[in-house]
């Protein structure tokens, strides 16, 4: 759990602090981590975007995974400075 009222959470980056806004359990995070793959990369395979070999629907996806990314790499960042407890 992330105390949001420590001295920890309030010297953390901006792009951390957005990219794991609403989460305060590391469990709940990476839950959501994985499902966004799955289903991101179920939806890329489902024609969500398009057709999957259409340059749009490509691009569309790597905006995805690149949202996927900063999350994943927000919980890294706070799991390097020890801000779960």
């Amino acid at each position: 759990m992330i105390d949001k009222q420590s001295q920890k959470w309030q010297n953390a980056p901006l792009w951390v602090t957005c990219g794991l806004w609403g989460f305060k359990e590391r469990k709940h995070s990476i839950v959501t981590i994985v499902l966004m793959l799955i289903s991101g990369v179920g939806f890329y395979l489902n024609d969500g975007w398009g057709q999957p070999t259409e340059l749009s629907s490509l691009l569309w996806c790597s905006a995805y995974l690149l949202a996927v990314a900063w999350f994943a790499m927000a919980v890294r960042w706070a799991d390097k400075k020890g801000m779960w407890q």
